[in-house]
């Protein structure tokens, strides 16, 4: 019984050996178990998941890889690279090289249907909301406008485009992200120029004076035509009461957004200040909008004294008169208004006529009108109406320049240098002739007769037949007198105070003067 017992006993031993013996095999085993790589470098697209399925990395026999273990913890999907990635299988433990790359393309997101471009302003993918989505976050998107037969390339590409040609063009578009991979596509854009704003110019006012400041002024677009209806003009801040510098600004907008923006300086001056302006050349009516000045065509003063540039300057107020056939004589323009211009010259060079032909230095030839006659002084003067006169001829003709103040101060016997200058009918110069001034102001002697003048102006200029009527100046520019008569070797002109005095009774009102 005992030894039943013990044989029992021995073996229930063996078997538990056997069964823990098969236990720690089945437990072990797998460990022991060989497994291998399935490969060395494992790839994984930026922002992808990394496999974690471990019959990815490892092969051999099932028990055994499933007790591998893989561990990616070092590795950053989320930016490229290269890391390490373990599989730890029993005491072993098996390495990996993970490359995390960059292989996909950015997607571009459009902003606007068709974007309209400002030629010759630059603009910049941003503008035209136009993005590209990447998961590395960090894309460049460029623009390019090409010719039709240009290839396109990715290096052609701006990040800020300068469009030049309107119309309708192609636009493309190349978004890159930091590992090179790019995408290219195209739309239709529209390049357009923006409103023009023509005609502005500085302005000049006299004080107290009425300014319309959008008179001229034009606004013209390439695709919306004639935008003038919708220019605005800000003048908010010009005081025309005060003597100043202020500004005038136009705006208009074209009918896709595009905008032209002009000023136009203002200056407000006190009467006399403005044309003294105009008198020294500093402004002058062809390059600046000048209002409420004495006289816009004022031919003015010459720095300093220089007789041939002062019959220069007096040319484009001198005229050729013919009021019958073969009969010539001369004149000069002392005043041009809205309504007529009015030329001086002799009552003997359009005697008892109504009417005739005057020529103007470009060679242009108007009818004008005889207004007024002196036969007693020898004055007379014929009016030009100013619907008449092109507007070309306008823009070059001069009114003679009168400073009374300073022909009063002027010495009676002074021997001041004196000009006067002629034109033919084509306007080319015909005549000049120099001399001197021999007295202002002087009675013609006992015996003289010369009408009914009583004070006459003496010169040594040789007049001549045909030069009756002209301009006597001085090389300032100022006028003197007007060319009259000759005898017995001396000269005469029509004292300036007695043709300051019949413009006067003859038009109610007086000429400007200084």
């Amino acid at each position: 019984m005992a030894g039943e017992k013990r044989r029992d006993f021995r073996t229930g031993i063996g078997i538990g050996i056997v069964l823990v013996t098969v236990v720690v095999l089945i437990m072990v085993l797998p460990y022991v178990m060989p497994v291998h790589r399935t490969r060395q470098e494992i790839l994984c697209e930026l922002g992808g998941t990394l496999e974690q399925d471990i019959h990815a990395y490892v092969k051999g026999p099932a028990p055994a890889v499933d007790k591998a273990r893989l561990d990616t913890s070092a590795v950053d999907t989320g930016r490229v690279g290269e890391y390490r990635a373990l599989v730890t299988h029993g005491f072993r433990q098996l390495e990996y090289t993970v490359l995390v790359q960059d292989t996909t393309s950015p997607v571009l997101d459009w902003g606007m249907e068709m974007p309209v471009l400002e030629a010759g302003s630059a603009v910049t993918a941003k503008d035209l909301g136009i993005t590209a989505r990447d998961y590395s976050g960090e894309v460049v998107v460029s623009l390019g406008i090409f010719e039709d037969n240009t290839e396109v390339k990715a290096e052609d590409f701006k990040e800020k485009l300068v469009p030049q040609e309107a119309g309708y063009r192609t636009l493309w578009v190349c978004a890159t992200d930091t590992s090179g991979n790019s995408v290219t596509d195209s739309l239709t854009v529209l390049v357009d120029e923006a409103p023009e704003i023509l005609g502005v110019q500085p302005f000049y006012i006299s004080v107290g004076s009425d300014a319309d400041y959008s008179e001229l002024i034009t606004c013209v677009d390439t695709t919306d035509g004639d935008l003038t209806g919708d220019l605005t003009v800000d003048s908010s801040k010009v005081d025309p009461d005060t003597p100043g510098s202020y500004e005038v600004v136009y705006m208009c907008r074209d009918s896709y957004g595009l905008e032209a923006r002009e000023t136009a300086a203002v200056t407000v001056m006190e009467p006399m200040d403005l044309q003294e302006a105009i008198n020294s050349h500093s402004i002058n009516r062809l390059e600046h909008r000048i209002i409420g000045a004495l006289n816009l065509y004022d031919s003015g003063v010459c720095e300093r004294e220089d007789i041939i540039y002062a019959m220069e300057a007096i040319e484009p107020a001198v005229v050729g008169i013919s009021i019958k056939s073969g009969y010539w004589g001369s004149g000069f323009i002392i005043e041009i208004n809205d309504e007529e211009m009015i030329i001086c010259t002799n009552e003997h060079v359009i005697k008892d006529y109504a009417s005739g032909d005057v020529y103007f230095h470009d060679g242009t030839v108007l009818r004008g009108e005889v207004a007024a006659r002196n036969e007693g002084q020898d004055m007379g003067f014929v009016t030009v109406d100013m619907d008449k006169v092109p507007g070309e001829l306008l823009d070059t003709l001069k009114t003679v320049h009168i400073n009374k103040g300073y022909w009063q101060t002027l010495a009676n016997d002074s021997e001041t240098e004196l000009g006067l200058r002629t034109i033919n009918k084509d306007g080319s110069v015909w005549r000049d002739r120099k001399g001197k001034l021999v007295k202002k102001a002087t009675q013609l002697e006992e015996g003289t007769t010369y009408r009914e003048v009583e004070t006459v102006t003496e010169v040594t200029i040789q007049l001549f037949k045909g030069c009756s009527g002209s301009a006597i100046v001085d090389g300032y520019g100022n006028l003197i007198a007007m060319a009259a008569a000759h005898g017995e070797g001396r000269y005469y002109g029509i004292y300036l105070e007695n043709i300051l005095n019949f413009f006067y009774k003859t038009f109610g009102r007086d000429v400007n003067y200084y």
